[in-house]
């Protein structure tokens, strides 16, 4: 009998620690990145109507989302190499989705830039390009360093302009897309095109012409998440 009980003890034993070890802990994901990563505007809850959240959610992923307002490339720059729990997130993360580059133009008289674009003028925007360069060389690397085994996704930028400047607006775009796809391959890193699926989608852009809506939220948690499913 006692020998029976212990038997039955020891397949129990073996049932509960087979179920612990084949319990998979829930992946984590990091947001990096400006404004757009955030998902304030455009939205009416960013918790789940965001990309991030809903990518989140839809895969049981722990979210991070340490994208802020209104970054430029050399301020993601400086929190990675300066800023602890920056740096905690993604050293424990499995995924880091990054969108960032946008501001770097937007915040320095872009109509002036676009207006140097129309007339190929493009010294001060070659200027500006060579910047972002460096940060996302040296943003990607932090990266590498804290977590070299995480899966990491960087998002082109969409065109979020109509009208007689959209051609000017697209042909920056186009060049800071270069840039973060030639720099993310170097890398390793994927890339995910969210410049082709939004164009000519006005649906998908916010009332001030620069945020996704929450339809275009949609759109890129969509297209991240078909990402996710191939790697």
């Amino acid at each position: 009998m006692k020998k029976k009980a212990i038997s039955i003890l020891i397949i129990l034993a073996m049932i509960v620690g087979c179920t612990v070890a084949c319990t998979k802990a829930p992946q984590t994901l990091v947001v990096l990145g400006d404004s757009i990563a955030y998902g304030r505007v455009g939205t009416v809850d960013r918790n789940t109507e965001s990309y991030a959240a809903i990518v989140a959610n839809a895969k049981g992923y722990i979210l991070y989302n340490d994208a802020v307002d209104g970054h430029e490339s050399r301020d993601l720059r400086f929190k990675l190499l300066n800023h602890e729990d920056i740096r905690s997130h993604v050293a424990e993360s499995d995924i880091v989705v990054i969108y960032i580059g946008g501001n770097d133009f937007l915040h320095k008289d872009v109509e002036a830039l676009l207006a140097q674009a129309a007339n190929s003028d493009f010294a001060k925007i070659n200027g500006i390009l060579s910047t972002l360069e460096a940060n996302l060389q040296d943003i990607f690397t932090a990266i590498s360093v804290l977590n070299p085994n995480a899966t990491v996704i960087v998002q082109t930028l969409y065109n979020p302009s109509y009208g007689k400047q959209r051609a000017d607006y697209q042909t920056v775009c186009d060049m800071v897309n270069e840039v973060l796809t030639d720099t993310a391959g170097a890398y390793g890193f994927h890339i995910l095109d969210v410049g082709t699926p939004f164009d000519e989608q006005r649906e998908l852009i916010y009332g001030d012409c620069i945020h996704p809506s929450v339809a275009g939220h949609a759109r890129i948690a969509e297209l991240l998440l078909a990402l996710l499913n191939t790697l």
